[in-house]
């Protein structure tokens, strides 16, 4: 172990690290408000401890990422511990990166069943004292398996539409869907976009890719037709009238926020917004917040703290050693780089208002933990990348002094 952390990408961890220490500032200044204003100094500290315990669950889940050889989900779970030999190959056995989508998909339909929500909808599965997101678990497992399944030497090439390019599309669609009929169009829309860039990456056909894209334009077109929310999301974005003042009273709430924070903000604890007038502070909207605060300097630190991470991601990628490295680090950047993009964009009116937390940031007990996990997975590739590097150019002296 002390070997693998000397050798992983130290500036992503401590960014990392960095932004989850900022998330408890930003919750705890968010919660006083909030507290103070419903008369109630005890929500204050139980949002503290509850942020506190959510970071430190972040943490177990990063430090698991990047000690668990990434390796282990491309293969059968008898042969963990041992090296694979090509006798451990049988098409009768499951590799680890198929037993999680198969768990994942029995999860996402057991949400739809005994899940609930707010807006009548199924996204979170109480088990006791424990609350969960299937869907955001579900994001992370999908690549891992697409990348499983993309690297593997299979005896069609995925430029093969019907035998190479289906069977790889298909558990993304599963997935999708089912995340669909939650609903949860934004964590399905950005896992589709994931999904192609990774097919893509893989050499799929660009036809084939936008075969996929006119099939879900079509469907997507049919979905709005049938969803008039939905529909006056869209359409509100575009005409500011009185008939939609309600739809925008959250972005108009935003905007206030960014506003009021000019370029230094107005200091940490000191918002306006968060005491009742912005829905959701802590969750999709915490970067307005962040704004108000911290104002120009701070969102624009922030971002560029991301972009750093989505930064270190694609160097990491383009440095491993095998395909499924390069797939699964270049998925798991993506992931966490859509996702901070459309959550800034939304608080800033760039983009359609939809739900999504600002990773490592937002108060989110699920999101804190695949998130972490993806970047504890990305930090054991970089480790064992540079490892072999040096074995390598280890070798390449020896051979030299021979």
């Amino acid at each position: 172990m002390k070997h693998t952390f000397r050798q992983i990408d130290k500036w992503l961890f401590f960014t990392v690290l960095a932004l989850m220490g900022f998330s408890i500032l930003v919750i705890y200044s968010i919660g006083a408000g909030i507290a103070l204003a419903k008369n109630n100094p005890q929500g204050t500290t139980d949002l503290l401890y509850n942020q506190i315990f959510r970071v430190g669950i972040g943490l177990l889940a990063l430090c698991g990422g990047m000690f668990i050889p990434y390796q282990w989900y491309s293969l059968f779970p008898k042969n963990i511990f041992k090296k694979r030999s090509s006798d451990d190959t049988s098409r009768l056995e499951i590799p680890i990166a198929k037993w999680l989508l198969y768990g994942t998909m029995m999860l996402l339909l057991v949400v739809l069943i005994w899940g609930n929500g707010a807006n009548n909808t199924n996204r979170f599965l109480s088990m006791g004292f424990i609350s969960f997101q299937p869907s955001e678990i579900a994001r992370y497992v999908l690549i891992i398996y697409l990348a499983w399944s993309l690297s593997r030497k299979n005896e069609y090439s995925i430029r093969n539409f019907w035998w190479g390019f289906v069977p790889k599309i298909l558990p993304v669609a599963l997935i999708v869907g089912l995340i669909i009929l939650e609903p949860h169009f934004s964590v399905s829309g950005i896992m589709l976009i994931v999904s192609c860039g990774m097919l893509y990456f893989a050499r799929a056909r660009v036809t084939h890719l936008l075969i996929v894209f006119t099939v879900l334009l079509f469907f997507a077109a049919v979905w709005l037709l049938f969803n008039p929310y939905a529909k006056q999301r869209i359409v509100s974005k575009f005409e500011r009238k009185t008939e939609h003042i309600k739809n925008d009273y959250q972005i108009r709430q935003s905007l206030i926020a960014f506003g009021s924070g000019g370029i230094l903000g107005v200091a940490p604890g000191e918002s306006k917004q968060r005491d009742l007038f912005l829905p959701e502070p802590m969750g999709d909207f915490v970067y307005a917040i962040i704004g108000e605060e911290y104002g120009f300097v701070g969102t624009t630190s922030l971002a560029f703290a991301f972009l750093f991470v989505v930064l270190s991601g694609i160097k990491i990628s383009s440095k491993a050693t095998d395909d499924y490295a390069k797939l699964l680090a270049l998925g798991l950047t993506a992931n966490i780089g859509v996702q901070t993009f459309v959550n800034m964009a939304v608080t800033l009116d760039v983009f359609f208002l939809t739900g999504l937390p600002l990773p490592f940031i937002s108060y989110g007990g699920t999101s804190m933990f695949a998130s972490s996990f993806a970047v504890g997975i990305l930090l054991n590739v970089s480790s064992q990348s540079r490892q072999r590097a040096q074995e390598l150019s280890g070798a390449e002296c020896s051979d030299e002094e021979l």
